[in-house]
């Protein structure tokens, strides 16, 4: 049982919409965000050390928190989700590539993170570091320099 997302009664719901746009259980279940739904709550208890304060408190900083929350486990499923998506689909005898920025995606949920926490009143803003997609480009540069 999560302290903070058991708050909101459809945070799956809200999840899958975030992650794939519509509320599709068949692609992610309600137990496989479960799985990731503790560590998201630990990493986000440690930002907002007033947590429980917050959430016995209401209003707006207690929605802002358990938003953040929803946010965190969406930047950690990005990965996950990555691999379990097809990126080729075959129609008869063509193929479509779908063309998805996961790294993006996840550089913006965390980016929702900062942005909620930092809505909270009580709440002094620290950020979570996580490096950024480097391109092939990058890296070839680096190397001829």
């Amino acid at each position: 049982m999560s302290d903070i997302l058991d708050k909101r009664a459809e945070w799956h719901s809200q999840c899958r919409v975030k992650l794939l746009g519509e509320d599709n259980s068949n692609t992610i279940a309600d137990t496989t965000l479960d799985f990731w739904s503790d560590l998201a709550e630990r990493l986000i208890k440690a930002k907002a050390t007033d947590w429980a304060t917050l959430l016995t408190a209401g209003g707006n900083d207690k929605e802002y928190l358990i938003d953040a929350t929803i946010s965190m486990l969406c930047a950690m499923y990005v990965t996950p989700l990555k691999n379990q998506m097809a990126t080729d689909i075959k129609v008869g005898e063509i193929a479509v590539k779908k063309e998805l920025d996961f790294d993006s995606m996840e550089l913006d949920f965390y980016g929702e993170v900062e942005f909620l926490l930092g809505k909270i009143s009580t709440y002094t803003m620290t950020t979570i570091t996580r490096v950024g997609k480097i391109t092939n480009t990058e890296i070839f540069e680096a190397i001829e320099n």
